[in-house]
């Protein structure tokens, strides 16, 4: 039973990387031809990104607050240094 669910698993994973590979060439041809502005790729992406986080055998767990306020920057600095973030998470 455990090598099935090992099976299936993969399976699974490797089809949503093949559908993810599929939605790239298409929506990058799309987005060539037609207009850059249209949000069906961030809708398709938003519903992969879905598909493939329910795929995956991850558990989140979230500590702390949430931010005050819209962050101003993408916070890519380390806890306790500053970053461009004008909430009061990082710190």
């Amino acid at each position: 039973m455990r090598r099935l669910r090992l099976t299936w698993r993969l399976l699974r994973i490797a089809a949503l990387l093949a559908l993810g590979g599929v939605l790239a060439v298409a929506l990058s041809i799309r987005y060539r031809r037609l207009d850059a502005g249209n949000d069906s790729r961030r809708q398709l992406t938003r519903w992969w990104l879905a598909r493939l986080a329910r795929a995956l055998p991850f558990r989140v767990t979230v500590y702390g607050e949430a931010p005050s306020g819209p962050c101003s920057g993408w916070p890519t600095m380390c806890p306790g240094r500053t970053s461009r973030c004008s909430g009061s998470w990082h710190r």
